[in-house]
């Protein structure tokens, strides 16, 4: 009987304990409130907060759990539970958004991943393809026009070789990257 008891006191005390997670959480909604609110909230609740400065407002209100008391009073001024993401695109689940082609979808998500496999015009490919691997990322370069992208061509080539653009080439090896590209794909500036 002894035993069932304690077995239940532990398991009660664990369930009211919070988590690491939902400590910090705490911890981070309070500190988004401006010492003033914290007074207010305190006076709502009555909770005693006379001279206390910034800190102590705020383990004062960790220890009363006065932000999750203030909620169940306000539910309309709860803040939204953020995403645990952390941002970036949303996530179709692999399906395109309502109304979008899947192929179109598909190519852009291609892009993403930086894979221009669906890119039709073979020097662009070669541009961007030569891009990615000096470290630049493209959302949707495939949509510049040609001279944009060689532009672009030129400027990186000009940061490899220590200058910018337009200054002269200093050596006669290829870029790193451009030696498996055939001659008849590249073109005279």
């Amino acid at each position: 009987m002894r035993l069932a008891a304690t077995t239940l006191l532990c398991t009660c005390l664990l369930a009211a304990a919070r988590t690491a997670q939902e400590k910090e959480e705490m911890q981070k909604a309070i500190r988004m409130k401006t010492s003033s609110q914290l007074k207010r909230i305190f006076e709502e609740l009555g909770i005693e907060h006379k001279g206390l400065d910034k800190e102590g407002l705020r383990k004062k209100a960790y220890k009363e759990n006065a932000l999750a008391r203030w909620e169940e009073r306000h539910p309309e001024k709860k803040s939204p539970p953020r995403r645990a993401s952390g941002g970036g695109m949303p996530d179709y689940g692999g399906k395109p958004p309502e109304g979008m082609d899947p192929q179109e979808w598909e190519r852009l998500m291609a892009q993403m991943r930086g894979d221009f496999s669906f890119e039709k015009d073979p020097e662009k490919r070669r541009i961007l393809e030569k891009l990615k691997r000096k470290g630049m990322s493209f959302g949707g370069a495939s949509d510049m026009d040609i001279e944009q992208l060689r532009n672009m061509e030129k400027m990186m080539d000009g940061i490899q070789m220590g200058g910018m653009g337009d200054l002269p080439k200093t050596r006669d090896a290829p870029s790193p990257g451009d030696e498996d590209i055939p001659d008849d794909d590249k073109i005279e500036l």
